[in-house]
């Protein structure tokens, strides 16, 4: 009975082929494991024919019992684990008689929809890790933690692919990095885009250290914290256009002793060669300086003035 209740309500769907089944008398039970069909008396021999070969291809995929979706359920080797293949996770984790905190899903798209993408990241670090041990492959975990991380840090699962790269990262080294390299320089060179953050793929590229350690952070001068000194035989005056500042140099005497000096530079011309030493100048020679960000677009200037020896050439 339970199989007749099935093709009927799969008769009953709109523009189903089984309709005819929905006539008094089309479907009887003759035992619990066969049924009989009968046509219609005005059906033609053809009709006949064809009703039956439709109704042979669409029975295996009329669900008499169990979870649509679910194909078939195996036991494992052990008898420990029942092996399901289909994708019906959120179905499967409701049934009465299973714990839904024991059942574990590789359709990576499957658990994000149900689970989240958190759960997405352990089942594809889970993937990783049982398809390494079962070549007796060793990596270490912070790899594929990594890869991971990069696959879901859009809130979204995206494949490591050029469709996958392209909407992880829009800049064109590192689009040209992975794959159709002569199309994006191309596409890059005809509309005159510009990679204004470099991450490290692009930076390995150009030959720059990638921004991350010692290369995160710019070293920036403070015209603040510098000396004003005002060159000798010359008024004092307080305008900015004739302000005077003084950079206190350090040189090594005789006897190891640290001389001063000062060097005196225009605010306004020769703040950029100011702002424009090396780092390994200014750090060298310099008990206090500051950092900033980086990927500044300003100088930070700070509220506290400190002495910065500087050496200038």
């Amino acid at each position: 009975m339970v199989v007749k209740h099935k093709l009927e309500e799969a008769a009953g769907k709109p523009h189903s082929p089984l309709r005819p089944l929905l006539q008094p008398g089309a479907i009887a039970v003759v035992s619990h494991d066969s049924l009989r069909l009968y046509p219609s008396r005005a059906a033609t021999t053809a009709h006949v024919t064809f009703f039956a070969q439709t109704l042979l291809a669409i029975l295996p995929d009329v669900v008499v019992g169990g979870l649509p979706g679910v194909a078939r359920v195996m036991l494992s080797a052990d008898g420990a684990e029942l092996l399901a293949e289909g994708t019906s996770l959120r179905a499967v984790m409701a049934l009465p008689h299973v714990d839904g905190t024991k059942v574990s899903c590789n359709h990576i798209m499957e658990v994000e929809k149900v689970l989240g993408i958190e759960a997405a990241r352990a089942a594809i670090v889970r993937e990783i890790s049982s398809i390494l041990t079962a070549y007796s492959l060793t990596i270490d975990m912070r790899h594929i933690y990594l890869l991971a991380d990069v696959m879901t840090s859009r809130g979204t699962v995206l494949g490591i692919t050029r469709y996958g790269i392209n909407k992880m990262n829009n800049n064109v080294l590192t689009m040209a990095s992975f794959e159709r390299t002569t199309e994006h320089l191309y596409n890059a060179a005809v509309t005159q885009r510009k990679d204004v953050n470099l991450s490290v793929s692009e930076s390995i590229i150009i030959g720059k250290p990638i921004p991350l350690g010692t290369s995160s952070f710019s070293v920036l001068l403070s015209p603040g914290s510098l000396d004003v000194h005002h060159a000798e035989g010359s008024k004092a005056s307080t305008t900015a256009e004739t302000k005077r500042v003084g950079v206190q140099t350090g040189k090594a005497g005789a006897g190891d002793q640290v001389r001063s000096s000062f060097v005196e530079y225009d605010v306004h011309k020769d703040f950029a060669r100011l702002m424009n030493l090396k780092y390994s100048q200014s750090a060298l020679h310099s008990d206090c300086y500051f950092r900033t960000p980086h990927k500044a677009m300003n100088p930070l200037f700070v509220e506290n003035p400190f002495r910065l020896n500087l050496v200038v050439q």
